[in-house]
């Protein structure tokens, strides 16, 4: 599945001549904005976290993103573990863990296939699977190295379902879907023989994805490049007439 989507998008982004983007590093500061929007909101991740937690417990957070649930979190165990790829989003994390001073943090810059960490008492990898293709190996690590419970939070439905009228109106395709919760449900079942706990919560409850933008011009340019649009083609006016139109 995730090789199809990437297959598609990379066609597409072809054929409108757009160089493929450095996702988090043109998202980093846009996403830091939206964590810090949410900062004291309701989360059930966090609350679930918490609920197998204690002091003296180590935590592993696969794909820790800007630091939201670890950085609160260090504060319930004796020691956290934070995995994350990207430089720009390691940097932004740093700095806020440094401002609430944050002591018992280790930062891995790696993958999760190729981090060298320690287990951990309880392993938290929150919306991160979605673009993993060796996702057999990725839940096999995770599993080894939980050593007594591990949380994945995943998507039961498609993130960009809002966007996949429109992308048929200009590709005249349906965009190709991501992976979502059953799928990974099935992966854990076959890799490992685990008929795994599910609880459902609500998504960023009471705030819509456009929340995260500041301008409308900044919200345009970003669903255009999920669109695999250029700017000032056919495809953007069509785009546009659609939006104008619902």
């Amino acid at each position: 599945m995730v090789a199809e989507r990437e297959a598609q998008a990379t066609r597409l982004r072809r054929a409108a001549d757009i160089d493929p983007p450095a996702f988090w590093e043109e998202r980093a500061g846009r996403f830091r904005r939206s964590v810090q929007r949410r900062a004291g909101q309701e989360d059930p991740i966090f609350d679930l976290v918490v609920a197998q937690v204690t002091i003296n417990l180590t935590l592993l957070d696969v794909g820790v993103g800007m630091g939201r649930h670890v950085l609160p979190l260090s504060r319930r165990v004796e020691h956290v573990t934070a995995v994350e790829p990207s430089q720009a989003i390691r940097d932004f994390m740093a700095a806020d863990a440094a401002e609430q001073q944050v002591a018992n943090l280790t930062v891995a810059g790696a993958d999760w296939q190729t981090a060298d960490v320690a287990p951990a008492d309880v392993v938290l990898c929150s919306h991160v699977i979605y673009n993993v293709p060796e996702v057999g190996g990725f839940v096999d690590k995770l599993a080894a190295y939980a050593l007594q419970h591990c949380i994945i939070a995943m998507r039961t439905g498609q993130r960009d379902q809002m966007l996949r009228g429109p992308f048929q109106q200009i590709h005249g395709e349906e965009l190709i879907p991501e992976p979502v919760l059953v799928d990974l449900y099935n992966v854990v079942h076959q890799r490992l023989g685990i008929a795994v706990n599910v609880q459902a919560m609500n998504f960023r409850r009471g705030a819509m994805p456009l929340g995260n933008y500041e301008t409308l011009n900044e919200a345009i340019a970003a669903l255009r490049g999920q669109l695999f649009v250029a700017e000032g083609s056919a495809g953007q006016v069509v785009y546009a007439h659609s939006c104008s139109s619902s």
